[in-house]
Parts: structure tokens; C-alpha cells; sequence
């Protein structure tokens, strides 16, 4: 194989992810192109604030709880699906990963309207108790929503592992005597132990970033934390703000990363290998108890996923707020104003389309020489800048965002020209946010790619161009597809970002709700967040197979 010329690979890294992340660093220590000199005023002054202890103590307990709570669900959905014989496990494959396809500002809806203190469930035990239930407004609202938004989260880590233990090792413990209850807590527990591990630290992670949640449950609250303090200090222009609001991005990036960092300990990075051939794996039956549990997973699902989502259908076809719905009052109305008398949700979705469009390419594009080259020739380079590559998406929305906007707010020097609110500025925020995924759909691709098919189409005579376009890309095409899927997704309901960086010129679909809710426009929000759940249901096969890497090799179930 010819060498692969690596010496530009870190020019894309230095100016999308190194640059913008040194600028914030250097803003928070009060360094300009005017004033050279080292401060940490900015720091000072933020360790004055007096919310600040209440605002870490939210941040910490809304994520330690929520986390606890998501691997609790995770594994109980893991184990239902890979372990046991439960009647329809694909289809309950696809409803678990499903609030991780959402976007969480519109759990957050649906969740409001569905139990929340006005929502239809506590309308209903009102009615018949005549009193109010329970309160969940705040900050028990938000654990709670922050933890079925990251149960996929745990769930696919969970089942990767409990996927991967192979069967003989179960039958050694069967044959020794071990009964299955016993085999299940001393063999197949331990060793799902690391993926416990990663997915208890990458949700702790997943909510020290989530700024969608808070903002739409906690701020209407009263309830501040990390991310949407941050929010609010960059949009309160007052004096200092930028320097506090860098402070606190810096601080919050680096309690971010811990979590990370025990994570890379555990597995030392990521590990690529080609398998053949298939695997067999051990289930349980459960007998007559598996329709029991149909019956909990669709109460479980019904509470949490589909119940909320039916109540923002709901209200969107109501009337007006408050109004009960009926056959007879039921009306389309929101749904024709937004393409009628609110022109800035068409402007907002043809805005979100073309960005989510263009960084998926661009994505994919600029990760394909790095991918390529972290499995055919690693190097220590190449782990350094895989590790570089997937620090954006590590760290908090909010951090890179406020990097992004600190580093080409100013005008381009020798005009008065700013990126400020324009499709590029967004741009230069959502490719490094998700060049990482790009990296591990091609470096999956790769790993189970030979290198014999190129170097025929090279004997061929076919040139490196042509061998791409007519053998590569061809093989690759299911790895692209789910990949871009999940890109595209992403990137097209994307609001921590563009909460920053989206100006009233150029707003996006997540923006844009964000406004509808902070005027109070309910019903015109339900109607949006119900049009982007259908949307996303409409793009979820690619992404769903893609997540659960069904083509990986096939698997042989054996009931124990």
C-alpha cells in the first residue's frame, strides 16, 4: 500500500476547533487585540456572582439524578431486548432509541403538555380527585425529561456489550451448576461493568450540555443552570458580559471533560477490528411472564414517549388554550398559520434544510482522509487528531458556540463585514461540533473494507479517483447513508448553536420554537415540534439501523 501523506491533515482542526477554543480561553483572560496583558478579572467577578453556587448546584444534581435514572432505564431496556424472549424486542428496539432522535426541546413540549403541572394527565386526576396530583415544575420536571431523553444513550452502550458476550461463556456457568438468576449477576453483569461505566459517564456529559431542556422547562421555572447561565450573560450585552459569560464557558468545558477523561482511561481509546462470520448469543425465555412485560414496556413507553407526543398533537389541534378538544372544535388552523401568517417558520425550515444539507456533506467530506488514515496507517498524529476531532461534541453546545461567535464576531478585517447571523458563522459551529461522526461512519466503514478490491481496480488501470467513485463509495453506501441520516438530523433540529449564533436574518426551526415558547405561543409550538416528530420518524430508519449496527454480522440466538 503507497504511503498516505498525512502533513495537512491538522490545518482543518487548527482553524474549525484549536483556533476558536484558544480565542474563548484568551477572551476569559481579558487578552485583546488592545490590552496584551493576563487577567482573570472576568473570573473574579464570576466567583462574585451570588447565583453562581445555586447554578452549580442545579447543574450538578439535575445531572447526577437524571444520569442515574437514564442508566436505570438503559439497562432494563438492554437486558429486555438482548436477554429475554419478549415478543416484538425489533420493534421495541426501534421506540427505545427513539427520544435520543428527537430533539429535546421538543420532549421538553411534549413532556409540559403531557405531565406537567397544566398538562393532560394532571387535568385528568384533577377531574376525578378534584385537586391537584403532584408539582413537577422545575427542576424535578427537567430530571425527569433529561432522563428519558438520554436513556437511549445508556441503552445502546448497555446492549452493544450484553450483545457481545458470547454464548459459551453463560454455558460454562450453566454446566458448573450456576442457575440463570446466578449466571446473569456473575458472568453477564460483570462484564457489561465498562459499558455501565461509559454510558454513566457519557450521560453525565450528554447533560452538563443540554441546553434545550433547561431552557424550555427552567427558565419559564426560575431554574438556572451552567448552559443557560452562559446564554443569558451573552445575550444580556452588559458590561463584561462576553469576559464573564468566556469565564464560565471555560470553567464549564473543563468540568465537562471530566467525565471524558475517566472514559478514555477506561478504554484507551477507540479499537477497530474486522469480524466474520456470526455470533451466537444466549436469551432467556420468560414464558408466560414475556406478555407481562409487553405489557410493562407499553405502559413504560405509553407514560414517557408516546403519551407526551400524543398530548402535543392534541393541543395542536385544539382551538385555543385551555379549551378542551372534540370532534367538533378540532381545527388545522396552526398548522396552515405557520406557512400562512408566520413566514419566519417557512424561512426557518428552507434555512435549517440548507445547513443541515451542507454540513452533512461537508462532514463527510472533510473526514474521509482522516478516517482513512486512523485504520489503514495510524499514527501517533493521527490519534491526536481524532482526539482534537471529537472534543467539539465532548464539550457543552454552549462552549463551542460561544467559541465560535467570540472568534468571528469582529469584522473581516479591511471591511465591515461580520459573519454574525449568517449561514457561514453557523456553519463554522456545526462542522467541527459533528466531524467526529463523520470520522466514526467512515472509520467503521474502513475497518470492514479489503484493500484487495482497490488495488484490483488499480491493476485495472482505473486511477485513485475512479476506484473511489466506482468501488469504495458503492460498499460504503449503507455506512453513509446511516451516518449522514444521523448527521443531517442533528444538525437540522439543532438550538444550542444557533441560540447564539442565528441572527434575526438567517433563524433555524429550533430558534424559532425557542421564540414561539418564550412569547407564549403554545398551540403554534405543539404544531411545529409535532411536524419535526413526524419528520423525524419519517428519516429514523437509515438512523436506527445505523445506531444499531444491525448489518454487523449475523446473530445466532440460543435459549438458555
Amino acid at each position: 500500500m503507497k504511503r498516505i501523506k498525512s502533513w495537512w491533515l491538522p490545518i482543518l482542526p487548527i482553524i474549525l476547533i484549536i483556533y476558536p477554543l484558544w480565542n474563548l480561553v484568551a477572551v476569559s483572560l481579558g487578552v485583546s487585540t488592545v490590552q496584551q496583558e493576563i487577567s482573570l478579572a472576568a473570573y473574579g467577578q464570576l466567583l462574585q456572582d451570588p447565583q453562581l453556587p445555586t447554578v452549580i448546584q442545579n447543574t450538578l444534581y439535575i445531572a447526577v439524578v437524571s444520569t442515574l435514572a437514564s442508566l436505570l432505564m438503559g439497562v432494563v431496556a438492554a437486558i429486555l431486548t438482548e436477554k429475554t424472549d419478549i415478543p416484538g424486542r425489533q420493534g421495541w428496539r426501534l421506540v427505545f432509541i427513539l427520544p435520543v432522535l428527537l430533539p429535546s426541546y421538543v420532549i421538553s413540549i411534549a413532556w409540559q403538555h403531557w405531565a406537567g403541572p397544566v398538562g393532560l394527565v394532571n387535568g385528568w386526576l384533577q377531574n376525578l380527585f378534584d385537586r391537584t396530583m403532584w408539582d413537577l415544575a422545575g427542576i424535578n420536571e427537567i430530571v425527569i425529561v433529561m432522563a428519558i431523553s438520554h436513556m437511549p444513550i445508556a441503552y445502546l452502550l448497555v446492549r452493544s456489550a450484553l450483545t457481545a458476550i458470547p454464548a459459551h461463556l453463560e454455558d460454562a456457568a450453566r454446566i458448573a451448576g450456576a442457575r440463570p438468576v446466578k449466571v446473569f449477576i456473575s458472568v453477564v453483569l460483570p462484564l457489561t461493568a465498562p459499558a455501565l461505566v461509559n454510558a454513566a459517564l457519557l450521560c453525565f456529559a450528554s447533560a452538563l450540555d443540554n441546553f434545550g431542556i433547561p431552557a424550555f422547562i427552567g427558565i419559564p421555572s426560575g431554574i438556572t443552570v451552567l448552559s443557560t447561565l452562559i446564554y443569558q450573560k451573552v445575550v444580556g450585552l452588559g458590561g463584561g458580559q462576553f469576559e464573564q459569560a468566556a469565564a464560565l464557558a471555560v470553567v464549564t468545558g473543563l468540568l465537562s471533560m471530566i467525565p471524558v477523561y475517566f472514559q478514555g482511561k477506561i478504554f484507551h481509546g477507540p479499537k477497530y477490528s474486522r469480524e466474520e462470520g456470526s455470533r451466537e448469543k444466549r436469551i432467556y425465555p420468560m414464558g408466560i411472564w414475556k406478555w407481562l412485560l409487553v405489557l410493562f414496556v407499553s405502559i413504560w413507553q405509553g407514560i414517557t414517549v408516546v403519551g407526551p407526543c400524543l398530548a402535543m398533537l392534541l393541543l395542536s389541534l385544539a382551538p385555543a388554550y385551555g379549551v378542551s378538544l372534540t370532534l367538533s372544535n378540532l381545527t388545522f388552523a396552526h398548522y396552515i398559520s405557520l406557512w400562512t401568517d408566520t413566514p419566519v417558520v417557512v424561512a426557518g425550515l428552507k434555512n435549517s434544510l440548507l445547513l443541515a444539507l451542507i454540513s452533512t456533506a461537508a462532514v463527510l467530506l472533510l473526514a474521509w482522509p482522516l478516517a482513512r488514515r486512523i485504520v489503514l496507517a495510524p499514527s501517533r498524529l493521527v490519534t491526536f487528531l481524532d482526539g482534537i476531532a471529537a472534543i467539539p461534541y465532548c464539550l457543552p453546545g454552549m462552549v463551542v458556540g460561544l467559541a465560535v461567535l467570540l472568534t468571528w464576531i469582529h469584522p473581516i478585517p479591511g471591511t465591515s463585514f461580520s459573519l454574525y447571523g449568517g449561514m457561514v458563522i453557523l456553519l463554522l459551529a456545526y462542522i467541527p461540533r459533528f466531524y467526529t461522526f463523520g470520522i466514526r461512519t467512515w472509520t467503521t466503514a474502513w475497518a470492514r473494507f479489503s484493500l484487495a478490491l482497490e488495488e484490483a481496480g488499480h491493476v485495472a488501470g482505473a486511477g485513485p479517483m475512479t476506484v473511489t467513485r466506482r468501488i469504495t463509495l458503492p460498499i460504503f453506501r449503507e455506512e453513509a447513508f446511516g451516518g449522514g441520516a444521523l448527521i443531517f438530523l442533528l444538525a437540522f433540529t439543532e438550538l444550542t448553536l444557533s441560540s447564539l449564533l442565528a441572527g434575526s436574518q438567517f433563524p433555524t426551526l429550533g430558534v424559532i420554537v425557542f421564540s414561539m415558547e418564550a412569547a407564549g405561543r403554545a398551540l403554534e409550538s405543539a404544531a411545529l415540534g409535532t411536524l419535526l416528530t413526524l419528520l423525524t420518524l419519517g428519516l429514523s430508519a437509515g438512523v436506527c439501523k445505523y445506531l444499531l449496527d444491525e448489518k454487523n454480522s449475523e446473530e445466532k440466538e440460543i435459549k438458555a
